[in-house]
């Protein structure tokens, strides 16, 4: 047996063919991605990406590469409840409320609209019918997607990697 290398390689023959349009991975770091563009047939990337850790290294990679897409999952946060930090701090953050509550609507639209901004395809995942309604209006451009000033992309920019350094009521 092979490793994901020869797989890959069969994914970028295959698209080069025709026979598959899109070719992608999921969770690769910055240097298996950069190998795995370098073998060609890369379209999309997907990771887990919210305000407090925005894969910068991951999209970095991804932006280099004609044709790729960079693919966000958990982007309301869900990942830091997995992870044990006992508090989706994507969901208590005092600046994205801030925000979200200047701009009318509510965390879960601030973020999902923040990565759309920043040309990020989202996934949001909901139990609800109606937040399904409504995220698939969001991303079709007719839930009333907001926009972000420069300073308040700046102010959500640098929210990365916050949660890892300070205490819940900081945040």
């Amino acid at each position: 047996g092979g490793d994901w290398r020869d797989s890959w390689r069969a994914i970028a023959v295959l698209k080069e063919r025709g026979v598959v349009r899109m070719g992608g991975v999921s969770n690769f770091g910055a240097r298996e991605l950069q190998e795995a563009a370098g073998l060609g047939g890369l379209s999309v990337v997907q990771d887990w990406c919210d305000p407090f850790h925005q894969a910068r290294d991951v999209r970095a990679v991804c932006e280099s590469q004609d044709g790729c897409q960079f693919q966000a999952y958990s982007s309301l946060g869900d990942q830091w409840l997995y992870r044990g930090r006992g508090v989706n701090v994507v969901r208590e953050s005092g600046v994205l409320k801030r925000i979200a509550q200047e701009k009318g609507v509510g965390v879960e639209h601030l973020v999902l609209s923040w990565q759309l901004q920043l040309g990020i395809a989202v996934v949001p995942r909901s139990k609800s019918e109606d937040h399904v309604r409504e995220n698939a209006r969001l991303l079709v451009g007719e839930g009333g997607r907001v926009v972000l000033s420069e300073e308040e992309m700046a102010e959500i920019a640098g929210l990365d990697r916050m949660a890892e350094k300070v205490e819940r009521e900081e945040l």
